[in-house]
């Protein structure tokens, strides 16, 4: 069997289980955060793994790089995004930055 079939079937088991298991996630993440104080849920951990497993997989899978650089810049504006709501002083340096 050729590596990317494999791997292929692996990835697509994988989303299958996930989706399956995707109510029960949300219902741990949602007694998780009801009971804890904690500032990470389970469901945040399992979806960035998850996130970064199809990352993989399409780095592996295709030649077109254009795909993982969307990726990138929307992780990266994701972190900008939850950074500016915990502290808005990021947010008015990169607003001030552009009316230079």
């Amino acid at each position: 069997m050729i590596k990317t079939e494999k791997y292929e079937k692996i990835f697509n088991k994988f989303i299958y289980i996930f989706l399956l298991l995707s109510p029960v996630i949300d219902a741990i993440t949602s007694l998780f955060v009801k009971y804890t104080n904690f500032p990470i849920s389970f469901g945040t951990i399992i979806r960035g793994l998850l996130l970064l497993f199809v990352i993989n997989y399409i780095k592996n899978k295709t030649n077109n790089k254009k795909i993982l650089l969307i990726f990138a810049l929307y992780i990266l504006l994701s972190i900008m995004y939850y950074l500016g709501l915990k502290n808005n002083n990021i947010i008015k340096e990169v607003t001030n930055l552009f009316k230079i």
